[in-house]
């Protein structure tokens, strides 16, 4: 009887030991599952966020590409300025008199011509 009563206690002591551990593993089992939801939130939100932001950049480099563009025009344009104001000051008084009572008419430029200077002609009226 004593020999049954021993094997009881420790067959006891093993069943608390194995209770405790699986107690323990439910435990640590709720709190990884806990932690995949909170990732799998965060991935989420983050791809999300990445989605705005990949956005607002191709809105942000189209907007940019139109001012470089636009920029680019008036620079351009200056720049002819500045050259027919350069080229005025070296003719005669009697040319700049024809050309301030005519008319530019400045024409686009074709891609095919090589050149990147516009072209112009004056006309009399």
């Amino acid at each position: 009887m004593l020999a049954v009563t021993k094997e009881k206690m420790a067959l006891d002591k093993k069943v608390n030991q194995l209770s405790t551990k699986l107690n323990k593993m439910q435990s640590e089992l709720k709190e990884e599952r806990e932690l995949n939801k909170c990732l799998r939130d965060n991935q989420v939100g983050w791809q999300m966020k990445i989605t705005e932001t990949e956005s607002l950049l191709k809105e942000l480099k189209t907007t940019k590409e139109k001012e470089i563009t636009e920029l680019q025009e008036q620079v351009r344009d200056l720049m002819f300025f500045l050259e027919t104001q350069e080229k005025l000051k070296t003719v005669s008084n009697e040319t700049r008199d024809e050309i301030a009572s005519g008319q530019i008419v400045v024409q686009p430029n074709s891609e095919s011509s090589g050149s990147s200077r516009p072209k112009s002609k004056v006309k009399k009226r």
